[in-house]
C-alpha cells in the first residue's frame, strides 16, 4: 500500500503520459455537460461543489514535480481542504451565440493540476432550464470519473445521504500496477494478437478529417446530436455491438465529408479508449483507467457496409478478448525507470507524429446506470460527454446512452473544422448508424 501521508500517490503510467501530452500540447481536458429542466441556485450549488470535492482524494490532491530527473510525478494532498473560489463560474452570456462562444472558451481553458481541485464548472442560464458544464483535467480523471463527481455534487445539492466511497485513490493505483503483469504464456498470446492488429495499424499513413475552407477559430468547439435508439434485438455473441455500428457510421460519415473536400480517404483509423476499470470500481473518480486501441479501415473495406461492419467487429473482438490494450501498460512500464524528462520526450514524439495520429476518436461510456440527480424539478434532459481532442486529430466523439437516445458529443478543433461541417458529419453519422443497425 502506498504511504499516503509521507510519499503521496505516484502517477500511473497512463497519468504520466497524459501529463506529458498536456505539458507539450496545451489543455488536455474532458467535458461533461448536463441540460436541466429547471434552475439551480448558485450559492447552494457552490456549497455543494465544496462539500463534494472534499469526499474524493483526487479533488483535494495536486501534482508535485520534484524535478525532471526523477522517475515519477506524485499526487500529494493539498495543504488545506479549501476549494478554489473560481471553481464554479456563473455565465454572463445572454444570447445563444454568446453562450456558445463562452462555452467554447471554457473548453479551451487550462485546468492546473498543481492546485486543487482539477476541474471547473460553468453554469449557463437558458429559457428552458440551466446547463451545467464540468471541464476536468484528463490527467486527473476520465469520463466515468467526471460523471461520478457530478453525481456527488448533485447528491450534495439535493441533500441526500451518500453511500460510502468504498475504494480509495491509492488502492486504484495498486490495481493499475498489476494490469501489466503477465506470465510467459500470456505475453506470447498478447504478442500474437498485437502482431495481427499491427498488419492493419502500422502500414502507410493516416487520412485525417479534411479541413473546412475559409477562416476558422482557435480552441475547441462542440456540437451535440441525439439519435433515437430502440433496444436492439438480441444479437449473437460474435455479432457487431452498438459501438461497432457507431465506429463504422463515423468512418463512413468522415469519408463522405472528405469526398466533398476532394480528399481521398485511404487508410483511416479511429482511436477507441478501452476501459480497464473493474466493475466494482465503476463509480470511483480516480485517474485514468483507459488505454487506447485502434480500429483501422482501408478504402476497399468501406465499399460493402455489411462486410465493413463485420470487419470492424472482428477488430473490436480482438482488442477486447486479447486485452491488447492492457499489454501497452507493460510496454509503458519498461520506461518507468527513465527520468521524467525522457518519458515526456517519448510521449511528446508519439503525440506529435501525424502519420500515427488517428483520424478521429470515439469514446463510448455506454448506458449509465445512474445519472446525476439534483432533485425534483431539475431532471436531466440531456447528458453529454466529450473526449479531449488535439492536433493533428481534429475530431473526437463522445457517446452516452440516456433516456432512450444515443447522445453524441462531437468535440472538434476550430483551427481545422467549422461548426457547420461538424453538424453535417453528425447528421450523416446518425443516418449511417440507423441503417447499419439492421445488419446486427
Amino acid at each position: 500500500m502506498w504511504d499516503r501521508a509521507s510519499s503521496g500517490v505516484p502517477f500511473s503510467e497512463i497519468d504520466q503520459a497524459c501529463a506529458a501530452s498536456e505539458d507539450a500540447f496545451g489543455p488536455f481536458n474532458g467535458e461533461t455537460t448536463l441540460e436541466l429542466a429547471g434552475r439551480l441556485d448558485v450559492a447552494r450549488l457552490d456549497a455543494a461543489v465544496r462539500r463534494a470535492a472534499r469526499r474524493h482524494f483526487i479533488c483535494m490532491a495536486r501534482r508535485w514535480s520534484a524535478g525532471p530527473w526523477l522517475p515519477r510525478h506524485v499526487w500529494i494532498p493539498a495543504e488545506t481542504s479549501t476549494v478554489d473560489g473560481d471553481v464554479l463560474i456563473p455565465s454572463r452570456a445572454s444570447t445563444r451565440q454568446a453562450r456558445r462562444a463562452e462555452h467554447e472558451a471554457f473548453l479551451g481553458e487550462f485546468i492546473p493540476i498543481t492546485r486543487a481541485p482539477p476541474f471547473r464548472l460553468l453554469l449557463s442560464r437558458r429559457d428552458d432550464g440551466d446547463v451545467l458544464t464540468l471541464v476536468s483535467s484528463h490527467v486527473a480523471t476520465d469520463g466515468l470519473g467526471a460523471l461520478t463527481l457530478l453525481r456527488t455534487i448533485a447528491a450534495e445539492y439535493a441533500g441526500r445521504p451518500l453511500e460510502a466511497v468504498g475504494v480509495d485513490y491509492a488502492d486504484g493505483r495498486e490495481l493499475l500496477a498489476t494490469l501489466g503483469a503477465e506470465g510467459p504464456e500470456e505475453r506470447q498470446r498478447r504478442w500474437q494478437a498485437m502482431r495481427r492488429l499491427s498488419r492493419e495499424v502500422w502500414p502507410g499513413g493516416t487520412t485525417h478529417v479534411a479541413a473546412s475552407p475559409g477562416e476558422r477559430g482557435v480552441g475547441s468547439g462542440v456540437h451535440y446530436h441525439r439519435i433515437p435508439w430502440a433496444s436492439p434485438r438480441r444479437r449473437s455473441p460474435d455479432g457487431p455491438t452498438v459501438n461497432d455500428v457507431l465506429l463504422v457510421a463515423l468512418l463512413r460519415a468522415i469519408e463522405e465529408h472528405n469526398v466533398g473536400r476532394g480528399v481521398a480517404s485511404r487508410r483511416m483509423s479511429i482511436l477507441v479508449p478501452l476501459n480497464l476499470r473493474p466493475a466494482r470500481w465503476i463509480d470511483q473518480p480516480m485517474g485514468n483507467f483507459s488505454v487506447v486501441g485502434l480500429v483501422v479501415s482501408h478504402a476497399r473495406d468501406r465499399l460493402d457496409p455489411p462486410s465493413f461492419l463485420a470487419a470492424v467487429a472482428a477488430q473490436s473482438r480482438t482488442l477486447r478478448a486479447d486485452r491488447v490494450s492492457s499489454s501497452m501498460l507493460g510496454v509503458m512500464r519498461t520506461s518507468a525507470a527513465f527520468p521524467i524528462c525522457v518519458q515526456d520526450t517519448i510521449t511528446r514524439v508519439g503525440y506529435a507524429c501525424e502519420e500515427l495520429t488517428p483520424t478521429a476518436i470515439l469514446s463510448n461510456l455506454g448506458r449509465l446506470q445512474h445519472a446525476p440527480d439534483f432533485g425534483p424539478g431539475r431532471e436531466i434532459r440531456g447528458l453529454w460527454v466529450s473526449p479531449p481532442c488535439r492536433s493533428p486529430c481534429a475530431l473526437g466523439v463522445g457517446v452516452v446512452f440516456h433516456a432512450g437516445q444515443i447522445h453524441l458529443s462531437l468535440r472538434y478543433r476550430r483551427e481545422a473544422l467549422c461548426h457547420a461541417d461538424v453538424e453535417t458529419i453528425a447528421r450523416r453519422m446518425s443516418v449511417e448508424a440507423t441503417e447499419l443497425a439492421r445488419f446486427r
